[in-house]
């Protein structure tokens, strides 16, 4: 589904080609013009983009509230640092490359003054881009990525209650399940800006939490870094993890 998305949005710059110029143009100018540069010095511009940046970026792929680490522990592989290289181009291909087509679809068919947000936006960059067809490929994307990033936060949340309670962790897990389903409900008529509010407050906690267990596994994490580039100073095409 990820290939699908980044495939279409290439087509849409594709189409677009000739108005690469003047996106790049925009671009700079924005990031450099007077009002950018009085506002940075009054602290306000870097301030926001430093806030909506690092909020966006830990939310679209879970490296850095440490959620993410839940997933990959549980990949049968033959050392642990081949996952982490994975798990480094995860980010890369979520944050980096799905974001990145994102913005370029949204600069290319020129909707950012339509007053539209979110996922509305992006719709309307589709539907001007692809026709009628557009919004419903976008419904299709958003449901598809919606869907398999809840199986994953609900296994996160699952990881976290069978390590607390060990072999009688099943009825803390149902109870989860139902709170869990409540709240997607009562999330689905929220307005977007409080859903934001509420996810972007619960991830500095988390995150806040998650910088203090990066320090104290940071040794280990050396550890197991140095035994893989060991065995492959070694000669060992396949480093394996005893």
């Amino acid at each position: 589904m990820a290939l699908g998305f980044i495939a279409i949005t290439i087509y849409i710059v594709i189409s677009n080609i000739t108005a690469v110029p003047a996106i790049f143009g925009l671009i700079m100018k924005s990031a450099f013009s007077s009002t950018a540069v009085v506002g940075g010095a009054a602290g306000h511009t870097v301030t926001e983009a430093f806030r909506y940046g690092v909020a966006r970026g830990l939310f679209s792929n879970d490296a850095g509230n440490g959620c993410a680490g839940y997933m990959h522990a549980s990949a049968n592989v033959k050392h642990p640092v081949e996952q982490s290289f994975l798990a480094m181009l995860g980010t890369f291909v979520t944050t980096g490359i799905i974001c990145s087509c994102t913005a370029f679809a949204l600069l290319m068919t020129d909707v950012l003054g339509t007053g539209k947000d979110g996922i509305n936006l992006l719709q309307e960059a589709f539907h001007v881009a692809l026709g009628p067809l557009g919004k419903w490929i976008v419904f299709g994307a958003m449901f598809l990525f919606g869907f398999t990033t809840l199986l994953a936060d609900v296994f996160y949340g699952e990881t976290n209650l069978r390590y607390m309670f060990k072999k009688h962790a099943q009825p803390a897990i149902w109870i989860y399940r139902i709170i869990a389903a409540v709240v997607l409900t009562i999330s689905s008529v929220v307005p977007l800006s409080t859903i934001w509010a509420s996810v972007d407050f619960l991830l500095a906690i988390i995150v806040f939490l998650n910088v203090i267990a990066l320090f104290a596994l940071f040794k280990y994490v050396r550890y197991a870094f140095k035994h893989f580039v060991h065995q492959l100073k070694e000669g060992s095409e396949e480093p394996k993890w005893d």
